[in-house]
């Protein structure tokens, strides 16, 4: 008997001797927005442009508000920086911010899209019975008490009826490989005033319209007077 009781205190000092390896906590339960739609990028944009309209109000002089809006990398473009530099244009005339061509301009403003792929099977827990009929029966009264921000209200008020849809994986509660992190930068005189970074989930299928790719060009020949001349390039 003495013997067994000394063979367990030995194999549990063995054991104990062996998880000297931290073990893996898990983070508190939080939420996180997912872009699928232009209309998604538009209330990012509003957002946005009210915040950036505090910072002008609290930092320019009066009569300098004007924003020039720095263009991406030359002949490289996505879909979302083409569509919401537009959108942004428009929320911030929206504002009374006005916008200028001038790269000397007092005040500039550029944003900058990145994105990652998690490669492994990504979850969160799955829902208990009648959890997504309580979410959805709430709305989004429920999750806006999570949100910081008036477009991330926004975002959650469909949150009840994307439970029920589920996500784009195979199961309701894995979660989608790809998120993109947008970052909005304003500076004046090259110091920055104002600066957010929004991370959002986006659906596995629609990463193409966040990757940055080539401008296509096409090669144009010039003839004049029966002579040939020099070639060209344009953007189409």
């Amino acid at each position: 008997m003495q013997k067994s009781i000394c063979i367990c205190i030995f194999g549990l000092i063995f054991l104990c001797s062996c998880s000297n390896v931290p073990k893996v906590a898990n983070y508190p339960v939080s939420y996180q927005e997912k872009m699928q739609a232009v209309h998604h990028w538009d209330i990012l944009a509003a957002d946005i442009a009210k915040e950036i309209k505090l910072s002008l109000q609290a930092n320019v002089p009066p009569g300098e508000e004007k924003i020039y809006l720095e263009p991406h990398t030359k002949n490289r473009q996505s879909v979302f920086n083409e569509i919401f530099d537009t959108l942004l244009k428009t929320q911030l005339f929206k504002q009374d911010i006005k916008l200028t061509v001038d790269e000397e301009s007092y005040v500039k403003m550029k944003y900058q899209t990145q994105m990652v792929k998690h490669k492994s099977i990504r979850k969160t827990s799955p829902p208990y019975p009648g959890q997504t009929m309580m979410l959805a029966a709430l709305g989004s009264g429920i999750y806006k008490a999570f949100s910081r921000s008036i477009g991330a209200g926004l975002f959650a008020s469909a949150a009840g009826v994307e439970v029920l849809n589920g996500f784009d994986g195979p199961r309701p509660w894995e979660v989608p490989h790809y998120e993109i992190v947008i970052t909005t930068e304003v500076a004046m005189n090259d110091e920055i005033i104002a600066r957010r970074s929004n991370i959002y989930y986006i659906n596995d299928k629609d990463f193409m319209h966040y990757l940055e790719t080539d401008m296509p060009t096409k090669s144009y020949k010039v003839v004049s007077d029966g002579k040939e001349g020099s070639f060209g390039k344009s953007i189409l």
